[in-house]
């Protein structure tokens, strides 16, 4: 018996496409339109609008979230950077406000180191400094107070200088209107009240030291009425020292200070005359000629003998003799002349002496030692200076003509 192979295959039943069953276009020969895929949204089973609309809506809150997070943690560590910073910043300050207080103390600047010191005492925590230079600034303080003003002493001064009045000066100083302006931190109208006593009290270093402070905290602080009280504390001190004669050459920077504030007055004559005789101190028993030259303009072309309570022309014949004395060495001649204009000013055994021995060898009666050459030309009698200031009146020192 044989068999067939296509009995032994599946087959296809005839109606295999029933009614109900969707034809496949492969093979109902139909054409493929895209209708045929199309499917409802329900039948996709995908997600919706309102899920993709609250997943929008928490991601962006998850970023907004990071941010804010990521700013508030800048913000805290640049607070913290901040604070550090700014505590160095007061550890620098502190420091080199520590290590200026023996300066103000060595150099007599009390009110600026009381300054110092009470800013620092305010600190928190304590500042050690304090602790170490209150007692030294305290006993200067006291010391300060129980030094006795200086009185210039009858004998050393023949007669004070007279009293300049300038035109349309006045002749009391207005109180000024006390405005806080200030914003430093310093209470600075208690100092410029303070300032106004010690002028008042006489206290005019303290009076200058007080000023200087304030103008150091803020130089726009009532700059009209601090100026003012400045420069009637330093030209009273610069007339002070002028009259006693201490110190001349801080009566001159005094009253170069105070010429910033405007005319100085009589203390420009007086500045004058301290020059010339600060420089001749200079030349003394180094350089007699020159000596001579700046005394000699003091004693007569400013016609001033008894400046320095007359010891203006006690230098003057000391440096005749001691000119002549070198002149003697190799021009006995132009020595003579030297002699001869001190003598003219006071007599003297030994001057004298001096002379005549010079006289001798000058005309060859005597001998003296082979000496090298010198300056043989005497001194010509002094001729005024043009430029010199003319003076109104006699100063400090020079009882008036």
């Amino acid at each position: 018996m044989t068999l067939h192979s296509d009995d032994t295959q599946p087959r296809r039943p005839a109606n295999w496409m029933s009614a109900g069953q969707p034809a496949d276009p492969r093979y109902s020969g139909a054409p493929h339109t895209p209708a045929s895929y199309h499917f409802d949204g329900e039948e996709a089973g995908g997600p919706g609008c309102l899920v993709w609309g609250l997943v929008l809506v928490f991601c962006t809150a998850l970023a907004f979230g990071i941010v804010g997070v990521a700013g508030f943690a800048g913000w805290t560590d640049g607070l913290r950077v901040g604070q550090a910073n700014a505590t160095a910043t007061r550890s620098g300050d502190i420091s080199a406000q520590c290590e200026r207080i023996p300066g103000d103390l060595a150099s007599g600047s009390l009110g600026l180191a009381a300054l110092r010191l009470n800013d620092l005492a305010q600190a928190t925590p304590g500042v050690p400094c304090v602790a170490l230079f209150a007692p030294t600034a305290t006993a200067l303080h006291l010391q300060n107070l129980a030094t006795a003003t200086f009185t210039p002493s009858p004998t050393s001064l023949e007669q004070p200088s007279p009293t300049l009045v300038l035109p349309n000066a006045p002749t009391e100083l207005p109180s000024p209107t006390l405005t806080p302006t200030s914003t430093s931190g310093f209470n600075l109208d208690a100092l410029l009240q303070e300032a106004q006593a010690q002028i008042a009290n006489g206290q005019l270093r303290d009076a200058i030291d007080t000023l200087s402070a304030i103008n150091a905290i803020d130089p726009n602080y009532q700059k009209a009425s601090v100026d003012l009280l400045m420069a009637q504390a330093l030209t009273s001190e610069a007339r002070r020292l002028y009259r006693s004669g201490q110190n001349l050459a801080e009566a001159i920077l005094l009253t170069n200070r105070a010429e910033e504030y405007g005319s100085v007055g009589d203390l420009n004559y007086e500045r004058f005359i301290a020059s010339l005789y600060l420089e001749a101190q200079s030349y003394r028993k180094t350089n007699d000629r020159l000596a001579i030259q700046l005394l000699s303009r003091i004693v007569y072309e400013q016609n001033l003998p008894n400046y320095m309570g007359g010891a203006v022309m006690t230098q003057l014949f000391e440096s005749y003799v001691g000119y002549g004395d070198l002149l003697s060495l190799g021009d006995p001649c132009s020595a003579v002349t030297q002699y001869d204009q001190a003598l003219r000013m006071r007599r003297d055994d030994s001057v004298q002496a001096k002379r005549n021995q010079a006289s001798l060898v000058c005309n060859g009666l005597s001998s003296t030692p082979t000496a090298p050459t010198l300056d043989p030309n005497a001194l010509p009698p002094p001729t005024r200076d043009p430029n010199a200031p003319t003076p109104a009146f006699a100063p400090i020192g020079q009882p008036g003509s």
